[in-house]
């Protein structure tokens, strides 16, 4: 990029101040920085180029040409100044038996600060200028009441021998040479910190330098927002779970139900304790929405109070008069196997009743609310660990043979799942392994694995929340059933989860979680 050219005069305060002081350092100083010197003109004694230039060049040069003139006191008197007049053919003379200021009118360019000349005068002083600078041969004309000197007398005056009259003047235009002497050494200094302060783009040299400046890009980021999935914590750039309300699906957990579809795709598993003490599953899908899942089984009074904080879609195989009473409060859209049409349908083979699965896809479009569905947890920032004791492995004490071990995966970071004495998988051999596993201790209303009881999640309780490797214990809080669980450490902090997969183990306060550390 080359910069503009300003031939302007630099006018900074810095710039003057600065110019202040070279002038008072050489009439301070006892050597002269230059030495005045004649040079015939004539036609083929042309100026340099660089001297026909107009602008802070020029202006510079005419300050130090008169600084040097008036420091030649040897030859020149007390306060010599000159006089540009007469013919180009002769000689100079510098004069001055007083100290008297150069003539405005007869060189302007020497005066510095001087006002500009009568209106009437511009153009003679003009010319003279112009001649001046391009070095023609013109003539200048003597003002009026000044009696020029002969070429002797103005020789004798220049080598100081007599002083001028105020009223004569020498009859000739010279040139002058700037030959540089000795200079003092603060006067070189403070002249070069004028040349270095003079403004960008203004040029003080007689040639103009073309300067190529090369701008690199700036490359700026800024900090964008992901969408999250509000039931696992993880990035949604899609923004999908957006547009839809969680899809809560009632899973078999029995012997005769294994292998399973679609747990492993979840996003929350609730594992709550029904009749006879076994198991069953209540998966909520929001992230993924797999085509198969299942097998599908029946609704519990427990349901009511999992599904009401996030409402949305509840699936389930059919049930019980009062547990069919108990959902109906929920605010969740009802499908089983008798309105959801082909989002339900039976594998032939598979024994009845563990035969019925549904298509998690086709059941998202019957329109839950809310959209998009309440997060139910608070996940680590990205970078976060959580932090408690190491953690090998743990077991969840169901009684009735459905105790659950969890073992902790270090390269995976997961905690793999064991039902029934072997690690637990999908029908897509997909091992069972949540980020995170949250023992809920609760009370089983009516008695545990008894008809028509249920677990009490409005309230508080004593909680273990394992992930990352390591368990925290704490408290579950829940104020009422429109109200999300909260999990508190011991010092009152909510406990923040691995983002991914969640499951929570409604298990009875009667029973125990068994630990082993590493």
């Amino acid at each position: 990029m080359v910069p503009p050219r300003d031939d302007r005069r630099p006018s900074t305060p810095s710039l003057c101040v600065l110019a202040s002081l070279v002038g008072a350092e050489f009439r301070r100083s006892s050597w002269a920085i230059f030495t005045l010197r004649r040079r015939p003109t004539g036609p083929s004694d042309r100026a340099p180029r660089a001297s026909r230039r107009r602008g802070p060049a020029g202006a510079l040069g005419a300050r130090v040409g008169t600084t040097a003139s008036a420091v030649r006191r040897g030859s020149c008197g007390s306060s010599a100044h000159l006089r540009p007049t007469g013919s180009s053919r002769r000689r100079s003379s510098c004069a001055g038996s007083a100290p008297r200021p150069p003539s405005a009118r007869a060189w302007p360019e020497l005066v510095a600060g001087a006002p500009a000349p009568a209106r009437r005068d511009r153009g003679r002083s003009r010319g003279r200028r112009r001649a001046l600078t391009r070095g023609s041969p013109q003539r200048s004309r003597t003002p009026r009441g000044v009696t020029p000197l002969t070429r002797e007398s103005c020789r004798a005056l220049e080598a100081g021998k007599g002083v001028l009259p105020d009223d004569r003047e020498c009859p000739w235009l010279a040139r002058l040479t700037v030959v540089p002497r000795v200079v003092s050494p603060l006067a070189l200094v403070l002249l070069l910190v004028v040349a270095l302060a003079q403004p960008a783009g203004a040029s003080d040299t007689a040639t103009t330098s073309s300067t190529t400046t090369t701008t690199q890009p700036t490359t700026t980021t800024t900090p964008r927002h992901v969408y999250v999935d509000p039931l696992t914590g993880l990035p949604d750039p899609h923004h999908l779970t957006e547009h839809r309300s969680a899809l809560t699906i009632k899973i078999d957990n029995t012997p005769q139900a294994m292998p399973q579809y679609g747990v492993q795709e979840a996003d929350v598993v609730y594992e709550e304790i029904v009749e006879g003490g076994i198991t069953r599953l209540a998966a909520i899908f929001d992230s993924q929405l797999p085509t198969v899942v299942g097998p599908v089984r029946s609704v519990r009074r427990t349901d009511r109070e999992i599904v009401f904080p996030i409402g949305g879609i509840f699936a389930f195989s059919g049930g019980a008069q009062y547990a069919l009473r108990s959902i109906a409060t929920a605010p969740v859209k009802l499908y089983d196997e008798s309105n959801s049409g082909p989002a339900m349908f039976r594998d032939p083979n598979r024994p009845v009743p563990h035969n019925l699965f549904a298509n998690a896809l086709l059941l998202m479009k019957k329109d839950g609310v809310p959209r998009p569905t309440r997060p139910l947890f608070t996940y680590l920032a990205p970078g976060q660990f959580a932090h408690g004791p190491k953690v090998r492995a743990f077991t969840v004490g169901f009684e009735a043979g459905y105790a659950v071990t969890y073992t902790w995966n270090p390269s995976a970071r997961r905690w793999d799942r064991s039902l029934f004495g072997s690690l637990e998988k999908s029908a897509n051999g997909v091992q069972l392994a949540p980020k995170n596993v949250i023992v809920m201790s609760v009370n089983y209303v009516g008695g545990v694995g008894v008809i028509d009881s249920y677990a009490q999640l409005v309230g508080s309780g004593p909680a273990e929340v394992f992930t990352g490797g390591v368990v925290q214990h704490g408290h579950w809080s829940r104020s009422n059933l429109y109200h999300r669980t909260v999990f508190t450490n011991d010092q009152g902090k909510v406990i923040r989860l691995a983002p991914g997969q969640t499951w929570v183990e409604l298990l009875s306060n009667t029973e125990r979680v068994t630990i082993v550390p590493r």
